[in-house]
């Protein structure tokens, strides 16, 4: 299996233990140092770092939401150390109870040494492949 390859099913292991609601799947990919967080377009988008942080980043999002999904529609490489995935992403707001759907948004995932360092959402892949160098 190549380097990509790797990455590839190690970022989806990542949004599979995230559907789930099992912190520790997703942390155990996660480096020690990791940072998460999102565009400044887009809600929730401070910046987090570690383990802790990456629990706060995911609690404070699903806090606001009664129930929340992301569907992902593509998980690619694009070199040996960025996974670009394609995500909808819905829910329905715990205390409106009104459902939203956020199409065409994309996670810019950092990979080194088999953990994931870094994992930031953007408005839409062409923001994710320019965060990545790669516009």
């Amino acid at each position: 299996m190549s380097e990509r390859e790797r990455n590839v099913e190690l970022v989806r292991r990542a949004f599979e233990a995230f559907e789930r609601r099992d912190l520790g799947g997703v942390q155990a990919v996660a480096a020690a140092d990791v940072e998460v967080g999102a565009a400044p377009e887009l809600p929730n988008s401070a910046t987090y770092r570690g383990h802790d942080g990456f629990a706060t980043w995911i609690a404070e999002w699903l806090d606001a939401w009664g129930e929340f999904r992301i569907d992902v529609l593509d998980v690619e490489a694009i070199d040996d150390e960025h996974v670009v995935v394609d995500v909808d992403q819905t829910g329905r707001g715990a205390g409106s109870g009104l459902e939203v759907t956020q199409r065409g948004l994309a996670y810019l995932v950092d990979v080194r040494d088999g953990l994931v360092t870094r994992l930031f959402l953007y408005p839409n892949r062409a923001a994710a492949l320019a965060a990545a160098g790669m516009g």
